[in-house]
């Protein structure tokens, strides 16, 4: 007796197909074959969450503002890393990368995070809920791939957030020493822990402004700068706070308060190629052509990349008749998808090729 699994079936007989019959179905499969390929259909869209809750303690040593914002740093990441963790693996290879880093600098950029913070006792909670929906994820993952400055950025965001979460949980989980030879280092302690919970929240509004910069510009200026100034007050020592802080002023038209921003964030980080090209656009508005020239050579001398950079020296070499340098950068600006400056000089006759 034949296992039912293995009954054999009487096979019915095949139809012969006529020769031109044939012809019409390979094409057929054929058109649907490349159809295929050309329009792969996405069986499910991208999903990207990631849920976190943290408590900490507060009280004498540790203030319940402090507290609450280390809390909701620590949940964050672990929100970040589980909404990183969901990301399945042909996402990745879309998106261009295997890098955990790079898959958390890129998630951050994405997701929006909903906060909410319950105190009971001396005990606060913090939970993070991070969610982005399919048009979401495409639309600012297209705008973070395109601002590989921003993107730098957010991964140097992340790293100093997990640097100082764990020193401020380190710090807190220290025991407390009554003995008066170790008071001044339990003080100092506490001191750090609310100037690194000062820290993380200036961290926390940058991330929070940073979507609404696209291109070098800011769609609601006023509401950004009111967010970087707080920001700065709370960590007047990071550069890039006052970086972007003097790029919307001089959005708003205040390019000597833009200068004086831009002055502190390259006195604490000389090799910042964006304060350098930003300085460069405040020192023309203030029709100092000598010293936009020297920001503009500088920004490129540590950054190539940024066709805009290129152009805008280039425009400026026009301005004062320096043909073949100003052909130089209008051509190292086309080179990477930004010829309109070199549309503009061959209008006129120039950086034409027997030039």
């Amino acid at each position: 007796m034949v296992p039912r699994h293995c009954a054999v079936y009487p096979q019915k007989k095949l139809r012969h197909i006529h020769p031109r019959q044939q012809t019409t179905l390979y094409y057929a499969l054929a058109v649907i074959v490349s159809f295929i390929v050309l329009f792969p259909l996405t069986s499910k869209a991208i999903q990207l969450e990631g849920n976190a809750e943290y408590s900490l303690s507060f009280g004498s040593r540790v203030p319940e503002t402090a507290a609450r914002r280390i809390a909701r740093t620590v949940a964050w990441l672990d929100a970040l890393e589980k909404a990183t963790n969901s990301l399945p693996t042909a996402s990745l290879v879309q998106w261009g990368t295997e890098e955990t880093v790079n898959r958390q600098v890129l998630v951050s950029a994405v997701v929006i995070p909903a906060i909410s913070s319950t105190s009971q006792g001396q005990q606060v909670s913090v939970r993070v809920r991070l969610s982005a929906s399919q048009r979401t994820v495409e639309d600012r993952l297209r705008k973070a791939l395109h601002e590989q400055e921003i993107l730098q950025l957010r991964a140097d965001i992340l790293r100093q957030e997990k640097e100082k979460a764990e020193e401020a949980c380190r710090l807190i989980a220290l025991p407390i020493t009554p003995q008066r030879r170790l008071a001044k280092r339990s003080a100092t302690n506490e001191a750090r822990i609310v100037l690194l919970a000062e820290q993380l929240e200036a961290l926390r509004l940058l991330s929070a402004a940073l979507p609404q910069r696209e291109g070098g510009r800011w769609r609601t200026p006023q509401e950004a700068l009111s967010a970087l100034q707080q920001a700065v007050e709370l960590d007047p020592d990071y550069a890039p706070l006052q970086y972007l802080r003097g790029e919307i002023l001089l959005q708003l038209d205040r390019p000597q308060d833009a200068l004086a921003a831009l002055d502190k964030a390259l006195a604490l980080t000389p090799e910042l190629a964006g304060a350098l090209y930003t300085r460069g656009l405040a020192y023309l508005r203030l029709q100092l052509p000598t010293f936009a020239e020297r920001d503009f050579s500088a920004a490129l001398e540590r950054n190539t990349s940024n066709a805009a950079w290129w152009r805008a020296r280039g425009a400026l070499r026009m301005t004062r008749g320096e043909i073949a340098p100003m052909c130089e950068d209008f051509m190292q600006a086309c080179a990477r998808g930004d010829c309109e400056g070199l549309a503009v000089a061959r209008e006129r006759g120039l950086c034409l090729i027997e030039n």
